[in-house]
């Protein structure tokens, strides 16, 4: 696989945060400001997905869209005050080979769930800005949303009432974003997870499934008018597409 035109610049390493064998979590685990370091630590596949995940989320993520009719902000306006914080890490899922593909996946996704829900900062504002990538094999992509789908698995639904939310991303994605239906920002060279603590404004992203509301309510209360309206688009047919999948979703 070809690494994106947009290189990432790495940034400048620090003393303190080597990579590292978290002995809770028996994983790698790396800092931003460890990845440049990392390469003597891994085989050189596990290398190539580390890197070549930094160097897309950087660019891709922190790249300035039109959300809204005077609204121009990054496509995930979290990632550049994560980094800048040092608070944006990466771990390497290590699948457990003799299960099913989906099973494999869920359970990886839910053995980093106690590390990141306890990682520091716990409280304050920048809990929000804690970043945890969990970069999968190649070989996992097609099961990625299988292994969160709320048809099948409760694990995402686990995670939002832990306070927690996440995204999935890999090379075929099909979500598109709630500002723009062609838009396709999920869409990575390498299959991996994304965890961060939940926000008010992820009303939109959950507000489809009905006890995802009720989780959200419980932590947060209603949302108000604004929060309600993130991420609606203004043109119609759009609205009515998304109604009838919705409709549809609910009843089929």
């Amino acid at each position: 696989m070809t690494p994106p035109a947009v290189q990432a610049s790495w940034p400048t390493p620090r003393p303190d945060q080597e990579p590292m064998r978290d002995a809770m979590l028996n994983r790698w685990i790396f800092s931003v400001q460890a990845l440049s370091r990392f390469s003597p630590y891994l085989p050189d596949e596990d290398a190539r997905r580390i890197k070549l995940a930094f160097e897309w989320i950087e660019p891709e993520m922190t790249r300035v869209v039109q959300k809204r009719p005077k609204v121009k902000e990054a496509v995930c306006p979290f990632v550049q005050p994560s980094l800048e914080a040092g608070l944006f890490y990466f771990a390497l899922a290590e699948p457990n080979p003799t299960l099913e593909p989906v099973k494999a996946v869920e359970m990886e996704l839910r053995h980093f769930t106690p590390w990141f829900a306890t990682m520091a900062p716990a409280e304050g504002n920048q809990k929000r800005l804690r970043t945890l990538v969990i970069v999968f094999p190649d070989a996992y992509e097609p099961y990625l949303h299988q292994a969160i789908d709320t048809k099948t698995s409760s694990a995402k639904t686990d995670l939002i009432a832990q306070g927690l939310m996440m995204g999935e991303f890999y090379q075929s994605c099909p979500f598109s974003a709630t500002w723009d239906p062609q838009s396709f920002p999920l869409r990575s060279p390498v299959p991996f997870y994304a965890l961060r603590t939940l926000i008010e404004t992820d009303w939109r992203f959950i507000k489809a499934e009905p006890e995802w509301q009720a989780l959200y309510i419980r932590q947060f209360g209603q949302p108000n008018a604004k929060i309600s309206s993130l991420g609606e688009s203004k043109c119609p047919i759009t609205r009515a597409k998304r109604w009838v999948k919705s409709w549809l979703k609910q009843w089929f």
